[in-house]
């Protein structure tokens, strides 16, 4: 498989407690918006927020299973985790597909297209951990290459944290 595109993943109860099934095309993240959304008590999932108001966090396990190379793949990756937890007669906490298979990701706005644009063009210029200076003309390849997050070193860019893993904005770099 040459590049991973996405993954089904499983969120599982022990003893029985139930089993969250799902597919992501972001599996670095996934795991930590579930997280995010059931500590805050505003996960989608209402069967799956009372399970854990119920039994605690600690007592979930979050699985990656079925990397897919096509993401025409993921809700088919998806419906065999769905079939595998059904058989095992394990109780789901999610909805039960429909007939065929739904949809995979989202529709994004203009607006958000626009900026997302200009943040892979724009020129950026951060202070590395060892205090090298370092220019690159967008943000993914800079985390990708440091294991950065492209979030953080936004929020570093705009002034909104001081640093993230020792990296800051150059000295007299403005936002543009």
């Amino acid at each position: 498989m040459d590049e991973i595109i996405g993954i089904g993943y499983l969120i599982s109860g022990c003893n029985g407690i139930g089993v969250y099934a799902g597919g992501t095309t972001r599996p670095e993240l996934r795991k930590k918006e579930h997280e995010a959304a059931l500590r805050s008590q505003r996960h989608w999932n209402l069967d799956f927020q009372q399970a854990v108001n119920k039994n605690g966090l600690e007592k979930f396990t979050f699985v990656n299973f079925t990397p897919v190379a096509d993401l025409a793949e993921l809700p088919k990756a998806e419906q065999q985790l769905f079939e595998t937890v059904k058989a095992a007669d394990e109780m789901l906490f999610n909805k039960q597909l429909k007939a065929g298979l739904h949809p995979v990701g989202y529709t994004l706005s203009e607006k958000t297209k626009r900026k997302q644009s200009i943040v892979k063009t724009k020129t950026y210029t951060f202070q590395s951990p060892e205090g090298k200076i370092v220019t690159v003309q967008g943000l993914r390849g800079l985390c990708t290459k440091y294991c950065l997050t492209m979030s953080q070193m936004s929020r570093v860019w705009t002034g909104k944290s001081r640093s993230h893993k020792g990296w800051t904005r150059a000295e007299g770099q403005k936002e543009n």
